[in-house]
């Protein structure tokens, strides 16, 4: 399993994909950093994407 999230999991099976929040409230609904997400995505290639919110 892959996770793309700005902390690590417990977990050591678990791959830790490092991604960067968005500094503001502002950013994180006009520029969510997508690209960097769908690239970690794409590099990975996983069998299932969940999106859960925090």
């Amino acid at each position: 399993m892959t996770v793309a999230s700005h902390v690590p999991v417990g977990d050591p099976r678990v791959r830790f994909v490092s991604m960067q929040s968005p500094p503001t409230k502002y950013r994180a609904m006009f520029d969510p950093h997508l690209y960097a997400l769908v690239a970690a995505i794409r590099a990975a290639r996983p069998d299932v994407v969940a999106a859960v919110p925090a």
